[in-house]
């Protein structure tokens, strides 16, 4: 399979969307909100990108594709965050955060 035809291919560009997904939750997630709050923001974060992606890709009149293409990145977001990233994007919020007290570890 060439570049070109894996790009173009909805379901490949929404899973490296959903990986890539924690990075920009972790910036905008605050470590002293609560769990709820920011396991919110991240299935808000994985909605706008899904659908800007099928915006993107012109298929947003479908929305049997716009619900798998928003339900893929969630899912490996979620997935990605888990496994590996969250020891990566936990000093990333740790950064970004306003407050600069907050341990996350507490």
């Amino acid at each position: 399979m060439d570049l070109i035809a894996w790009v173009q291919d909805t379901p490949s560009w929404a899973l490296l969307v959903g990986v890539v997904t924690p990075f920009l939750v972790s910036i905008v997630n605050q470590p002293q909100w609560s769990k709820p709050v920011r396991q919110t923001v991240a299935v808000l974060v994985a909605v706008v990108l899904g659908v800007l992606g099928c915006l993107a890709d012109g298929t947003l009149g479908d929305g049997m594709t716009v619900l798998q293409v928003i339900t893929v990145v969630a899912v490996a977001s979620h997935a990605a965050y888990k496994t590996v990233l969250h020891h990566v994007t936990t000093p990333i919020e740790e950064a970004t955060s306003r407050r600069k007290d907050y341990d996350l570890a507490s």
